[in-house]
């Protein structure tokens, strides 16, 4: 059962981190005024907004595949130390709660609290109806 749980926060992690890519290419026309993370808009400025999303899916893959790993670790090897299965499930939960944090906060900083429909996740559909086209 925590092995499901895990796969599922795994999977919310993904999501997230797609999602937040997805927004970040469709404002990227605002994107050197609005980016607050000093290293991502050293990034932007220094090597464009092809290298930084490139690098922001690179890294995303490369999480979930870690944290995957390390879940089925988990699962598949009982013997290892208590402290480090332990350890796999708080770093699990702690990321799937920034990420949750990360989720509110593209789509409901700008005013629309828990609007269902935000303005957010109308372009992020959007965006997927496209190029599903």
């Amino acid at each position: 059962m925590k092995f499901l749980l895990h796969v599922g926060l795994i999977l919310w992690i993904t999501f997230v981190g797609v999602f937040d890519t997805v927004i970040t290419y469709l404002t990227k026309s605002t994107m050197l005024i609005l980016e607050k993370n000093p290293i991502s808009l050293f990034l932007i400025t220094t090597f464009g907004l092809t290298f930084f999303l490139s690098i922001k899916l690179i890294l995303t893959c490369v999480v979930a595949g870690f944290l995957l790993y390390a879940a089925f670790a988990s699962k598949n090897k009982p013997w290892l130390p208590k402290k480090v299965l332990k350890a796999i499930s708080v770093i699990i939960v702690a990321i799937a709660i920034f990420q949750t944090w990360l989720f509110y906060y593209l789509n409901w900083s700008g005013g629309e609290v828990f609007v269902l429909d935000s303005s957010v996740w109308n372009m992020f559909i959007g965006f997927w109806k496209d190029l599903m086209k």
